[in-house]
């Protein structure tokens, strides 16, 4: 019963956009001879985003078994950085994440609060600086795509701590990261066409961010007005 209560969540063009972007993914990934294997987590990350555009608590459960996913495919192709990442960032945070929804759940979601004008600037002045500092390195270090690959990054994380405690303000940093996405893998794509796999992802990706964005926000309010913050 309880399955079938957290699918009913979802209208049939949900289930239906996924398994089109799937299918695309699928045939980009054969026109450019990507490797299956390298794909393979995309597949889940469709679920996760599906399960994100109702601020659903699994979708972090299921994002944290996928972080395993990823980080055995990195050490596959000896991407050994992007495997610890996954495991001892991605997993960890995504698990406690979900464990902490749960504790203040809100239907299949959780009680949000929101950052106050210090918070805001404070993060706001935090993500400034550590962006120069990183165009700085990231720049003598010869790197490629720096603008929009540091932005995905430093995005990502602050979209991660911001929601496991819970800010709903998560939104807007997830925005900036899934729109920074989509430009990077258009950028990379004349030297790696191939790409077009993730870029087919991060396009249904932001579509999801939009709408959990939408549902977030409707939470908040909704939560407010019966004095639950």
């Amino acid at each position: 019963m309880k399955k079938i209560k957290i699918l009913s969540e979802f209208e049939k063009s949900d289930v239906i956009s996924m398994f089109v972007t799937a299918i695309l993914i699928t045939i980009c990934a054969i026109v450019f001879h990507q490797n299956i294997f390298n794909i393979i987590p995309l597949y889940n990350s469709l679920v996760v985003m599906l399960f994100s555009t109702k601020a659903n608590r699994y979708a972090f459960l299921i994002g944290a078994l996928n972080s395993i996913l990823y980080a055995v495919v990195y050490m596959f192709f000896k991407l050994y950085s992007s495997a610890l990442y996954s495991l001892l960032y991605s997993f960890p945070f995504q698990l406690i994440t979900y464990i902490r929804w749960g504790r203040k759940a809100y239907g299949s979601s959780t009680i949000f609060k929101s950052l106050d004008v210090k918070k805001w600037i404070l993060i706001l002045v935090m993500f400034s600086v550590t962006w120069i500092c990183l165009f700085v390195i990231f720049t003598k270090m010869g790197s490629k795509y720096i603008p929009m690959d540091i932005t995905v990054t430093i995005a990502g994380i602050l979209t991660t701590l911001l929601t496991m405690m819970s800010f709903y303000d998560y939104i807007y940093f997830q925005l900036l990261g899934g729109l920074a996405s989509i430009i990077l893998y258009i950028q990379m794509l004349p030297e790696t066409p191939g790409q077009t796999t993730y870029l087919v992802l991060s396009l249904y990706s932001f579509m999801c961010m939009v709408r959990a964005a939408i549902t977030v926000r409707k939470l908040y309010k909704e939560q407010k007005n019966i004095n639950l913050i």
